[in-house]
């Protein structure tokens, strides 16, 4: 049972926004990140200091990287940059540290660097609550252990839910293990509560269609089935491809 749901969304920062937000959305990302570069290299012909270059490699690092993968979608990460792009910009020259005017960006900084440490602790929380359970229950790719006992798996489950109620990843990997012990009743009610939260999701429909087709209702297995491929129209070809390479 692994998450069939392929990538959909460009795995580029600027042109993922462009792509929902139009062209000035995509610029608006490419400033963002630009900014901060070009205020550390002027930075650097006045105080070519450790801290201003290392602020440098980090920046470019990190729009690099926002180039190929979705970086947006890593809270702590983000926050992260933020207190990077506050660092580059703010102004801490001797003249303006002296004055009562650096007090509110220091304020805002520490504010940054508190948000940050607490979103980076809460994501790793959650990935390492996650990943046990999703070990647990054999879900991991190569998985080769015995799944635990339900009640294992129910417990570990309620434990991410505390942390990160919100997570549709979490229901759907609750519904899969449901579903893998015929407990149809509990997978159908875990998948519908995941799709609330990720409505336009192929996996959780084609998940659905399953649970109904084996509780026998075959008009809501075909609506399901078809709102899948929908969704992700290219999903079938791909597999069909994926099989006769495999032959």
């Amino acid at each position: 049972f692994g998450n069939e749901e392929l990538a959909k969304d460009p795995h580029n920062m600027a042109a993922a926004f462009a792509s929902q937000c139009g062209i000035a959305g995509g610029l608006a990302v490419m400033l963002l990140m630009l900014y901060p570069i070009i205020s550390v290299v002027r930075k650097l012909k006045t105080d070519p200091s450790a801290e201003n270059r290392i602020m440098l490699f980090a920046l470019t690092a990190f729009a690099l990287h926002a180039m190929m993968d979705l970086d947006w979608q890593v809270p702590a990460l983000l926050m992260l940059y933020s207190l990077m792009i506050f660092t580059a910009i703010f102004e801490d020259t001797p003249e303006k540290a002296s004055g009562a005017g650096s007090i509110p960006g220091t304020i805002v900084l520490a504010l940054l660097a508190v948000i940050t440490l607490i979103g980076g602790w809460h994501t790793w929380e959650y990935d390492t609550r996650f990943a046990e359970l999703k070990h647990a229950a054999g879900q991991e790719y190569g998985a080769t252990t015995q799944p635990a006992a339900a009640y294992e798996i129910d417990l570990l489950a309620n434990k991410v839910v505390k942390i990160a109620p919100w997570s549709h990843s979490l229901y759907h990997a609750w519904g899969d293990d449901k579903l893998r012990r015929m407990d149809l009743t509990a997978a159908l009610d875990f998948y519908r509560k995941a799709l609330t939260m990720a409505p336009r999701s192929s996996a959780l429909y084609s998940r659905l269609s399953e649970v109904y087709l084996l509780q026998g209702d075959m008009a809501k297995a075909a609506e399901y089935k078809e709102k899948s491929e929908q969704l992700f129209p290219h999903k079938k070809r791909f597999f069909e491809q994926q099989k006769m390479k495999g032959k």
